[in-house]
């Protein structure tokens, strides 16, 4: 495709349209007059892209477990919590976590954020099954994350690897350019068994990172947990 361009001298030019990225614009000819190469510049900054509406995709699973990866799986999940078929009234696709008896379980998806938000906000639902039991033992857990702060529902920052003693979890990250091991947790312990639960965090002060994985965890123990709706938007 070719841009037309008229000068201030009224000389018109063709020249290939370049797509933007980044902070540098590349001409295909140097020898342009300078308000072309004004005129190219200023178009180019025109074209960045705005803040995504959810930077999760496939959420809906209409495309299997496209994009995702871990240890889950899609389901047809019934309104009385049982698992069924698409034929089933009012089943609907859901993510399947079963749980390990001695280490956690969690799908995860890698995102782009180099639009720099200032805020990420995390949301998702999830269900845990009649049988669901979170291990009781310490030593399935990482030490440090025994009843640590954000099992009532809080977040706090540790290590891009920790077990927690929680129902359920999210883990985003890395939190930090400076370091690509920290990773922020926000969390939950208010599992109800046979209902929907809500985990709704907005974390303030984004730094500027382009690339980022967003983790959602099942704890050691038995049972299921079963997820829908999850989202990261600005």
């Amino acid at each position: 495709m070719n841009l037309l361009v008229t000068i201030p001298d009224r000389t018109r030019v063709q020249m290939p349209c370049i797509p933007f990225e980044g902070e540098a614009l590349f001409f295909t000819a140097m020898k342009l007059s300078l308000p072309v190469r004004l005129m190219l510049l200023v178009l180019g900054f025109a074209t960045v892209a705005p803040l995504r509406a959810d930077y999760l995709a496939n959420t809906d699973l209409k495309e299997g477990m496209s994009a995702w990866h871990g240890d889950g799986e899609s389901v047809y999940l019934k309104p009385d919590g049982t698992e069924g078929t698409e034929d089933d009234t009012g089943a609907v696709l859901v993510f399947k976590l079963r749980l390990s008896p001695d280490q956690p379980r969690y799908i995860y998806q890698e995102i782009k954020t180099r639009e720099n938000p200032a805020t990420l906000h995390f949301k998702v639902d999830f269900l845990a099954s009649a049988d669901f039991q979170p291990s009781k033992s310490e030593s399935d857990y990482t030490p440090e994350l025994l009843g640590p702060p954000g099992s009532g529902g809080g977040s706090f920052e540790w290590a891009d690897y920790g077990i927690v003693e929680a129902d359920f979890w999210i883990k985003a990250g890395p939190s930090s350019y400076r370091s690509s091991y920290a990773y922020d947790y926000f969390m939950t312990a208010n599992a109800i068994k046979g209902k929907w639960v809500t985990v709704d965090r907005t974390f303030q002060g984004v730094e500027k990172i382009d690339d980022r994985t967003v983790y959602f965890c099942a704890p050691p123990g038995v049972g299921t947990l079963y997820l829908k709706n999850p989202s990261v938007t600005p």
